[in-house]
């Protein structure tokens, strides 16, 4: 089996315990290796704070928290275990991880923004997953796909339909100038609307720009 991993990031507020703390005072936490299963999600952190006292104490005061202890103590971090309340949703990025078999093998984030990596068993589980965040509003950044065993990668963060649309419009001459196809040609030809795939293409075409363009 080939194991897929990926280098993604989002904004704080797409993220359940990144919007938690995305009202707080400037900080970095780092969460532990974990697979998001019932209201286990994300037991342990490490947070970098300058003051943790405030930190510590505003995170208990949110309704989705229902415990949060101190377990461990560098010289300027600390380890937390946190227990979410059974009020805790999640419909958002974890959702996204839980429902489509996809492992974090790490995650640092700060008050704006969440960095990843994560792991995947296939292409697909990483595309359903991609996928799972454009169809419900995640803003995810895609900006390293690579296979550890072959030492491949890519870096444009495409998903499969996204690929597929690009493919499908290039080869109808969507692109062209003057365009030979219509957004209803292109649709029909992918099956769907010509609105879904303008929308595929618009999506695909600054996911490029995102990941090849301003990155570089």
């Amino acid at each position: 089996m080939t194991i897929v991993l990926a280098e993604v990031t989002i904004p704080s507020e797409s993220f359940e315990l990144g919007e938690i703390l995305h009202d707080h005072q400037k900080l970095r936490i780092e969460l532990t290796p974990f697979v998001p299963t019932g209201n286990g999600l994300i037991p342990y952190f490490w947070v970098e704070a300058a003051d943790q006292d405030e930190f510590a104490a505003a995170v208990r005061r949110d309704e989705r928290v229902a415990a949060l202890t101190v377990v461990d103590e560098g010289a300027d971090k600390r380890l937390y275990h946190i227990e979410w309340a059974d009020s805790m949703s999640t419909n958002g990025f974890l959702e996204a991880i839980r429902t489509n078999d996809v492992i974090v093998e790490s995650g640092v984030g700060t008050s704006d923004t969440w960095r990843f990596t994560l792991r995947a068993a296939t292409h697909d589980a990483l595309a359903s997953f991609q996928q799972f965040c454009t169809d419900n509003g995640i803003e995810l950044a895609v900006h390293r796909v690579y296979s550890p065993a072959t030492g491949e990668y890519d870096t444009d963060g495409l998903t499969v339909s996204q690929r597929d649309a690009l493919r499908v419009a290039s080869r109808l001459g969507y692109f062209q100038t003057p365009s030979r196809a219509t957004l209803e040609e292109v649709g029909e030809e992918l099956g769907i609307s010509s609105q879904a795939a303008s929308r595929r293409i618009r999506r695909a075409v600054e996911t490029l720009v995102d990941n090849t363009v301003i990155l570089e």
